[in-house]
């Protein structure tokens, strides 16, 4: 029986250490966060959380749903370059969904917008058409309009 008192009680011991460690590491991330936050402000650049889904930026936090913080990160890392919708939605949801990412791009924009943050989301367009077979001039364009293929962070 005193093994087993003795085994139990070299386990309390062991999880009271485990404890106090990882109640330092805690504190340690709060401070290095913290200090992130301190140097990203200093260098204009946003902080994301990714933990929380929450971004800081110009003294403003804003807490994100999943979806919205998984955009808003694909688009400011690609570094103003345009993401098209399918690269987004496949990065998201593993598969294309185009009405779906419409909204939710639209969504965030009107977010970020709304809570004051300094990033703008910019539908990239290019012209797109319809085609005609004209017997005397072969095969024209019968109507050009843009068409929305992409998304960057401006």
């Amino acid at each position: 029986m005193d093994e087993i008192y003795d085994e139990l009680a070299s386990i309390h011991a062991e999880e009271q250490q485990n404890n106090d460690a990882m109640e330092k590491i805690q504190a340690r991330n709060k401070e290095l966060a913290a200090r992130r936050r301190v140097l990203s402000e200093q260098l204009q650049m946003p902080v994301f959380d990714k933990e929380n889904q929450t971004v800081h930026w110009k003294g403003n936090s804003v807490k994100l749903s999943r979806q919205k913080f998984q955009i808003l990160c694909l688009l400011y890392f690609a570094a103003s370059r345009q993401l098209s919708r399918t690269d987004l939605e496949t990065a998201i949801w593993g598969e294309a969904k185009h009405s779906t990412i419409k909204a939710a791009v639209s969504k965030l924009g009107t977010f970020l917008n709304d809570k004051g943050f300094p990033l703008h989301i910019e539908g990239v367009k290019v012209a797109s058409g319809t085609y005609e077979v004209d017997d005397r001039k072969g095969l024209r364009v019968a109507k050009t309009r843009p068409a929305l293929t992409g998304y960057r962070l401006i």
